[in-house]
């Protein structure tokens, strides 16, 4: 009984070794290519600027990538935007590569992502906040969200 015990969990360690051998050869391969189509797209610097971001989302080989990562484009860039924004409008291409490993749809939610939300939703409420406060509901009520 202890025998079997013990191969079943040498069985499982193997079966998480080879997993995570898996994950990091498909990471160290998007991290390759990426680069490679940066390259292309006219990056300098290592700094990818919103029309070298525009180039690259466009190449079928690139929507190809972030669908073996489980990566939804429309989630990417929209993260990208809020990223180009807090970077003064260029943006690391190892940032890049970060924040699409961060949103594979693989991973699970953590504290600090809920924090990450809470802490969001509480400025967006805070500009509402003021934006209805100055402007006592006239005008464009859209624009509160537009605000930087």
């Amino acid at each position: 009984v202890v025998l079997n015990l013990l191969v079943g969990v040498l069985v499982n360690v193997a079966t998480l070794v080879a997993e995570q051998d898996q994950e990091e050869s498909r990471v160290a391969l998007m991290r390759e290519e990426i680069g490679d189509m940066l390259a292309s797209v006219g990056v300098e610097n290592n700094l990818i600027s919103p029309e070298n971001f525009q180039e690259l989302i466009i190449q079928p080989r690139f929507c190809n990538i972030l669908s073996q990562m489980g990566v939804d484009p429309v989630g990417l860039i929209e993260n990208t935007e809020h990223s180009f924004q807090k970077r003064g409008g260029k943006m690391k291409v190892g940032s890049l590569q970060e924040l699409i490993l961060q949103l594979r749809g693989s991973n699970v939610a953590t504290v600090r992502d809920l924090v990450d939300f809470r802490r969001h939703l509480l400025r967006l409420f805070m500009r509402l906040e003021e934006h209805l406060l100055h402007n006592s509901m006239v005008g464009d009520v859209d624009s509160w969200a537009m605000a930087p």
